[in-house]
């Protein structure tokens, strides 16, 4: 995945939250590089994209979050994200391992909060950016958090930056409407079930007689679906919670310096030492102008 620099540029974000699996996923290509049979492809390309935002804007304003272990959506709903997981899944799982531990070495804030997905850690930062009246972009393809879109904050998806002014034309209905949409007819990609058979016709006679949420299931044609409906809406939801928002404060207050030498033990443990070259290029723009430290990363 490519995206324009120029347009996340213009959008003015004061935060840009990255959702770490997906940009790992997008990342990668076929049929990859590989050390000693390890994948390293992902690793070297997450971090040359992360660089190029560097670029543009300050790495104290980009945070990175991940997916917890366990998370309450999927502990409360066990057939929520369930899928069959290929060899190439568990190459970029055994990637995201060392991401993690290598970007708090460009003093880049990479986190989980436990009990959490990363949509709902994207979520809360989005509130926390609202409550302050900042301008959030969130970089992720989960398609829940177009619901979120508003002043404030924008979604950066493949090939697309949705912000309140282009949703419309993006998805030819409001951001209410789009919300409904899911609900009733489900999420395959997280393995949600929607209203069984339900049409666009029916969708739009249902929208028709209202656009809030809480009211579908008093419809007459929806009171079947009832317990669809209201578990849809409570895996859709993201709103966040107050423990949420708690260790999410804490989290965005942690300050972390660069460590050139343990960047350095981790390139050569993970055996990326041998693309040197490619990983001055993009550990420039975490040094800015500390010119003695970037003589010591080129001579990794």
């Amino acid at each position: 995945m490519s995206f324009n620099l120029e347009e996340i540029y213009n959008f003015f974000p004061d935060i840009i939250a990255i959702d770490g699996k997906w940009f790992l996923y997008n990342s990668e290509f076929s049929p990859g590089l590989f050390v000693n049979g390890v994948r390293v492809s992902g690793i070297i390309n997450f971090l040359q994209r992360l660089s190029s935002l560097c670029e543009f804007f300050d790495k104290e304003k980009i945070i990175v979050v991940w997916d917890s272990k366990k998370y309450m959506k999927k502990e409360k709903h066990p057939e929520y994200k369930k899928r069959e997981y290929s060899e190439f899944d568990r190459q970029i799982w055994s990637q995201e391992k060392k991401i993690r531990e290598i970007l708090p070495t460009l003093s880049i804030n990479s986190f989980d909060i436990f009990g959490y997905e990363a949509d709902e850690v994207l979520a809360g930062i989005a509130f926390i950016c609202k409550q302050n009246k900042k301008r959030c972009l969130l970089c992720s393809s989960d398609t829940d958090l177009l619901q979120l879109v508003d002043d404030y904050v924008g979604v950066l998806r493949p090939k697309q930056l949705v912000t309140k002014d282009n949703f419309e034309n993006y998805f030819k209905m409001p951001i209410e409407v789009f919300k409904i949409k899911k609900i009733l007819f489900g999420d395959p990609a997280d393995n949600i079930d929607g209203v069984p058979n339900m049409t666009i016709a029916q969708f739009k006679k249902i929208i028709s007689k209202t656009k809030d949420i809480k009211k579908l299931i008093d419809l007459p044609e929806l009171q079947p679906y009832k317990n669809i409906i209201l578990k849809n809406i409570e895996l859709i939801d993201l709103t966040p919670k107050k423990e949420l928002i708690d260790a999410l404060e804490k989290k965005l207050k942690e300050k972390l310096e660069l460590d050139i030498k343990k960047f350095k033990s981790l390139c050569i443990k993970y055996k990326l030492k041998k693309f040197a070259i490619k990983t001055n290029e993009f550990l420039i723009p975490f040094i800015s102008k500390e010119k003695k430290k970037l003589k010591r990363i080129l001579t990794l």
